[in-house]
């Protein structure tokens, strides 16, 4: 007589599938869990589903639909009693080149980018398009640096507010205080000019020299400092006038007050707890190159690219580069603190 014997089947485990999954942010995710016994035989009960990082990605506890929030990485957890399974999630950024293309073209630019950022700190969803040389076959990518002009002076605003938070300076001190070397030059009219009527463009300093200057890069901000404190005021004093030159001239006073020059109080005390690796001053890239994106000028109904060209003496107001995801960090971290 022969005898077979088979083994009970006792659940030993839970697979979870799929393993390791991307998800774009905002979009969904279905998830599925095996129950599988000691011979890898799959075998019945129930499923309760978990997100380690709902903030990241939340999953409904049944189905184990899962739904990305923000991106970041997230542990997705399937239960059956006390046996477990579980994968690593990662929720990235949905794609916003579809519409940046729509725009970029519609306008006829070399290139163009966005992101849309969270209060919570997050980069949602981020897209780029278009060429970094116009006429040429040269695409723009998420990682390259854009150029941000005139956006330098939120970064410097801030810088600013860091600096008189940190008790170096105030904001109703003096500009010819601050930087005495314009006291026996400057105008009467501007005795009375401030950190906050610089930094408001309330001074009444004109908008930018009328001269190109020379010298080292020192040399030159010296000239147009000098020089603009001796013009006429362009506004009445206290009342706005958008100015360049007033704040260079806000720039190089924060920057004496931490005793590095502005452009390394900026690296030391912005940029660096930002966790933002990519920013640098002046031309994105030397004259001739195509490794990152080139400023133009109009021509003709189409662009000249500007070689290396840049306001060298602003460095306060419209001479920071960065990546898109970089500049995403500063917005983002201004909208969570101004949100609390």
């Amino acid at each position: 007589m022969q005898i077979s014997v088979s083994a009970v089947p006792v659940a030993t485990s839970v697979v979870v599938t799929p393993a390791t999954p991307t998800v774009i942010s905002r979009a969904t995710q279905a998830m599925t869990a095996a129950i599988r016994d000691q011979l890898g035989n799959p075998v019945s009960g129930t499923v309760t589903w978990q997100s380690a990082d709902p903030a990241v990605a939340t999953v409904n506890t049944t189905s184990g639909l899962v739904t990305a929030v923000s991106p970041g990485t997230t542990t997705i957890t399937a239960a059956s009693g006390a046996l477990t399974g579980t994968t690593l999630l990662t929720v990235v950024p949905a794609s916003l080149t579809a519409i940046v293309e729509t725009y970029r073209a519609q306008f006829g630019l070399p290139a163009l980018g966005a992101a849309i950022v969270t209060r919570t700190g997050k980069t949602i969803a981020i897209g780029v398009s278009g060429n970094r040389r116009w006429g040429t076959v040269t695409p723009v990518t998420l990682t390259d640096k854009w150029h941000l002009g005139s956006d330098t002076k939120a970064m410097t605003s801030f810088l600013a507010a860091m600096t008189v938070k940190a008790g170096l300076v105030s904001w109703t001190d003096l500009m010819v205080q601050r930087y005495p070397e314009l006291a026996t030059i400057a105008r009467p009219e501007f005795a009375g000019a401030t950190l906050r009527t610089l930094a408001t463009m309330q001074s009444g300093i004109t908008g930018n020299p009328n001269f190109t200057p020379v010298g080292t890069l020192a040399q030159q901000r010296v000239a147009v400092d000098n020089w603009a404190v001796q013009q006429a005021p362009a506004a009445t004093p206290g009342t706005y006038y958008y100015s360049n030159v007033s704040y260079q001239i806000f720039a190089e006073i924060i920057g004496r007050a931490w005793a590095t020059g502005y452009e390394q109080a900026m690296r030391d005390k912005l940029w660096t707890p930002l966790g933002i690796t990519t920013g640098g001053f002046g031309p994105t890239t030397g004259a001739g190159q195509s490794d990152q994106p080139v400023g133009h000028e109009p021509a003709g109904g189409g662009w000249t690219p500007c070689e290396a060209c840049d306001n060298s003496w602003a460095a306060g107001s419209g001479k920071i580069h960065m990546s898109l995801p970089d500049w995403s960090r500063f917005i983002w971290d201004r909208a969570a603190q101004a949100s609390s």
